[in-house]
């Protein structure tokens, strides 16, 4: 599974299943909350803490590529146009639209 995540982590091609998302979702948060961490530890009056800065672009860099991807399979997956992934991108509406993805099972026939 490990490999799985790390191969597909910028493919958009392919469906990914609940559990798959599930990680990515995870994963994010995880890196987004330490990104949160480490902009409060940021002191505008001592230069050394800019650092801080570019540790919280890297993980935002790190983080958005392989979740955007993730959540365009998932999209595929449950069979709903991939243009929605465009609600990732509003604040508060992307979070609960990532948690619908998570929560949404494919209706078998």
């Amino acid at each position: 599974m490990l490999k799985k995540i790390f191969y597909y982590g910028f493919n958009l091609t392919g469906k990914a299943s609940r559990s798959e998302f599930a990680v990515y979702f995870v994963i994010e948060l995880i890196l987004l909350f330490l990104a949160l961490e480490l902009s409060t530890q940021i002191d505008y009056s001592n230069y050394e803490t800019y650092i801080n800065l570019f540790y919280i672009d890297l993980i935002l860099l790190v983080t958005v590529a392989p979740t955007l991807s993730a959540t365009t399979r998932r999209l595929r997956y449950l069979n709903l146009s991939t243009n929605l992934i465009l609600l990732s991108f509003v604040p508060f509406i992307g979070l609960f639209f990532k948690v619908f993805l998570l929560i949404k099972s494919k209706k078998l026939k």
